[in-house]
């Protein structure tokens, strides 16, 4: 749903249909931002709603506790990240090889960690290979992407066998009968940024393929994410490409931007990119000014003397 629209709007006419029935209850699931910006969605902006909120600090420690990790060697980063209960999740099944480095602050990190142990390391006694595992996952993205689905048949993948069940017996994929998806939309994100960067493609094709929808936002950020650890000369120009070319929307440049002044340590790179989108245009200086914390931003406001 997140590219075809055309599934989106199947659900949203059984909605609508049953919208006044008395004997119907509806309860839609949707984040934030897509209710205030989809404008399919908008619509049911001023409807009852009830915000999930982030776990409290005491479930994360009383949680960690119960796998041996004492609530004294999780840094704040790192804790604040586990209040979201599926990252909680994924670092309770990657925690004990890691330890006693605790590292992670961000998705990207606990997904690069679960790459690492339950793909790139398979020990020698299974019967599946790492180069095989990754040839399957780039192939249910690829077949995923192209269909426009989160589900795919196992069918296609009949030469799989051994490593559809090592993947299902790491819960990294589910099936239900012969249909296949990730355990989380977001790893689909993650292994489709991955594929995405090491096979080359261009993104700022990819994100006029897929008509600048507000919905790939969080795919562009991934791949981003991805680039920036992968290759810094490339991601960097990107970064001027996706900022001086008039015919990406704004909404995609204020994503790329956010995402740049969030980091913890930009590099000088970065900041000169910033540097040189605040001189040109002066929308971005109150997003600027709300979330650049880091003394890299502080000392570049200065040397060019934002106001």
């Amino acid at each position: 749903m997140s590219t075809n629209r055309d599934y989106l709007q199947v659900f949203k006419s059984i909605i609508d249909k049953f919208t006044y029935d008395p004997n119907v209850r509806i309860i839609i699931s949707v984040r934030i931002f897509d209710l205030y910006y989809d404008p399919s969605l908008r619509v049911y902006k001023n409807l009852k709603t009830i915000k999930v909120g982030i776990l409290d600090e005491e479930i994360v420690i009383e949680q960690l506790a119960k796998i041996g990790i004492h609530k004294n060697k999780i840094p704040a980063k790192l804790l604040f990240l586990l209040r979201t209960p599926y990252h909680l999740n994924i670092f309770s099944r990657i925690a004990a090889s890691i330890a006693p480095k605790y590292s992670i602050i961000n998705l990207q990190g606990l997904y690069r960690e679960l790459y690492s142990q339950k793909i790139l390391s398979i020990p020698d006694y299974l019967p599946v290979k790492a180069q095989k595992v990754k040839k399957l996952l780039f192939k249910i993205v690829d077949k995923m992407h192209s269909s426009q689905s989160i589900t795919v048949s196992q069918h296609y993948f009949e030469n799989y066998t051994k490593e559809l069940n090592y993947m299902e017996s790491e819960r990294l994929i589910k099936k239900e009968g012969v249909m296949l998806q990730f355990f989380h939309q977001t790893f689909y994100d993650y292994v489709f940024a991955k594929r995405f960067v090491e096979k080359g493609e261009n993104l700022v094709h990819y994100i006029k393929r897929q008509e600048q929808s507000i919905l790939i936002r969080f795919a562009v950020k991934m791949i981003l994410s991805y680039l920036r650890e992968y290759d810094n000369d490339i991601y960097i120009g990107l970064l001027k490409e996706l900022f001086s070319n008039d015919e990406i929307l704004f909404h995609i440049k204020h994503m790329a931007f956010s995402y740049i002044i969030l980091q913890e340590k930009p590099s000088l790179d970065e900041a000169a990119v910033i540097s040189s989108v605040l001189v040109d245009e002066e929308n971005y200086l109150s997003l600027f000014f709300e979330n650049a914390t880091s003394k890299i931003w502080f000392d570049m406001a200065l040397r060019i003397n934002l106001k």
